[in-house]
């Protein structure tokens, strides 16, 4: 990807998150960029293959914070406190990332982005199912739930604390992460 590509993007983006889908023109990605729309077009022949660009962009990005920490000697706590700490710290360093990792329906008028969109979900599920696959392994993770249904309920969860700071849930992040590995630390502990 060109860097005056990865600028529009950025923009559109940035116009998703602060001013909703339906402003997320063309027109006003090029205005936002600085360039003509022609200028915009030298880059994505349509809006669709932007957003798809846009997606795949943000799954490079955010994806690798799905991955539960599994390393030597740590107990579930540990996990799930780098886990969180990580991806939380992503959606404070990048704002324009929460609307699109949990508010797809902000994209329903685009029929053709539900197969991308469904991609992003599963991958990031993915990732976590094959962590708590190592966890349950090692002992360290309850193993009398699937993997696929502890990674939905972590999801579930995230996606909750997501929506409700972006309708301006007055929380910090740190004191939902803090609340977050609070209650999965209990809910996956291995029972004994």
């Amino acid at each position: 990807m060109t860097d005056k590509q990865q600028i529009i993007i950025k923009a559109a983006m940035d116009i998703i998150s602060r001013e909703g889908y339906s402003k997320c023109t063309i027109r006003n990605v090029a205005s936002r960029v600085g360039v003509t729309e022609p200028a915009v077009y030298r880059h994505f022949k349509n809006k669709l293959e932007l957003l798809i660009k846009m997606l795949e962009a943000l799954q490079t990005a955010v994806l690798p914070a799905f991955s539960l920490p599994v390393e030597e000697g740590m107990d579930i706590e540990d996990c799930l406190c780098l886990f969180a700490s990580k991806l939380f710290f992503t959606l404070t360093e990048h704002p324009e990332y929460r609307i699109f990792l949990f508010f797809e329906e902000a994209f329903h008028q685009e029929k053709d982005l539900k197969p991308t969109l469904l991609s992003l979900v599963e991958r990031a599920q993915g990732k976590l199912t094959e962590s708590l696959i190592q966890l349950q392994t090692r002992e360290i993770c309850r193993t009398d739930l699937p993997p696929e249904s502890l990674a939905l309920m972590l999801m579930g969860t995230l996606r909750l604390m997501v929506s409700k700071t972006h309708m301006g849930y007055p929380e910090s992040w740190e004191k939902l992460r803090d609340q977050y590995v609070l209650l999965f630390t209990r809910m996956l502990q291995q029972q004994k």
